[in-house]
């Protein structure tokens, strides 16, 4: 499968957003990692298909309800 890189703006750091991240990802059975950057993003990088990596990211999309 193929490696896939999304870049989450907004209020993203301090806020919970990668914990968030994290457990879709685990619910969709999706490998990867995300992490902060330092101009203020948060990196995801996950191993799927597209068709899942779309559904992937309309989930976090949405964030935390503490992002926005």
């Amino acid at each position: 499968m193929p490696l896939w890189e999304v870049i989450a703006h907004g209020r993203v750091q301090g806020v919970g957003y990668r914990w968030f991240v994290f457990h879709c990802a685990n619910r969709f059975g999706l490998n990867g990692y995300v992490r902060n950057l330092r101009d203020g993003t948060v990196q995801i990088v996950v191993d799927t298909e597209p068709q899942l990596l779309h559904q992937f990211c309309l989930e976090i999309r949405n964030g935390s309800h503490y992002a926005t």
